[in-house]
């Protein structure tokens, strides 16, 4: 763990990321193509499943670049009427079922697990006196919220912003502040915890918050990721250490 430039008693609400920060995704190819099957079954598309799923890896990766671009979260009607199936051939089925085609789509990459520390380490966080809360870009509106519930702690998330409902994305720093005025506190009471820092360590510096934490993953690229915005204040390889860092208040 690398850490130290701001001060845990100046802090009273940690805001964490969720995908790549607080779960993960598990390769499951025989999932995957059971979730790509359903999706050309349901659809009318006559790909096999590995031809439609190259298909589908260029229409995400075209999605996810504009989609940075522009900090900007297509509705799920959109994402599949203007970019990932708008050829499908029975597409009469995608206005009432967009959420869950959606939901399938990013499924498609592996199983979403949660961390194991991830909820002991929130639920200490809070008992320690610390507000919790979620910022995270998301392209389906129902898919985390599930995921938090069924890890028990969705409770503990006092404030949930997510860019599937907001339509703002990170790294844009309105998506950070939207979450501090839903919580009613300052940017400088509030610190981040993330693993991009593209998106996460960026997008909180620029909304002013106190610090941001980064979980050490194959997204983080030190050389890469360079300036002052880019720039953790702690480097954490594991949740558990952020215990570490906020001692009881």
């Amino acid at each position: 763990m690398i850490h130290g430039y701001f001060d845990s008693k100046n802090i009273d609400f940690i805001f964490f990321d969720k995908g790549g920060t607080l779960g993960f995704v598990k390769e499951n190819p025989q999932s995957s193509l059971e979730k790509i099957r359903k999706l050309t079954d349901f659809l009318g598309y006559k790909n096999t499943p590995e031809d439609f799923w190259k298909i589908l890896q260029e229409r995400n990766k075209k999605l996810k670049d504009w989609s940075f671009a522009n900090c900007y979260e297509e509705t799920v009607e959109d994402m599949c009427r203007k970019w990932l199936f708008f050829d499908a051939p029975l597409a009469d089925k995608i206005e009432n079922n967009a959420d869950e085609l959606v939901k399938i789509n990013s499924q498609i990459k592996g199983d979403r697990l949660m961390y194991p520390e991830a909820a002991p380490v929130i639920w200490e966080l809070n008992r320690r006196g610390y507000r919790t809360g979620l910022i995270s870009n998301t392209v389906s509106p129902t898919m985390v919220p599930e995921e938090l519930k069924s890890a028990d702690i969705w409770d503990e998330m006092e404030v949930v912003i997510l860019s599937a409902e907001v339509r703002i994305k990170k790294p844009a720093p309105q998506i950070f502040l939207m979450g501090c005025r839903k919580a009613g506190i300052a940017p400088e009471r509030c610190v981040y915890i993330g693993d991009q820092p593209n998106r996460d360590v960026e997008g909180s510096r620029r909304a002013g918050f106190a610090g941001v934490v980064l979980l050490k993953t194959e997204a983080w690229d030190p050389e890469k990721d360079k300036g002052e915005l880019r720039a953790p204040d702690a480097v954490v390889d594991s949740l558990t250490e952020l215990l570490d860092i906020f001692p009881c208040r």
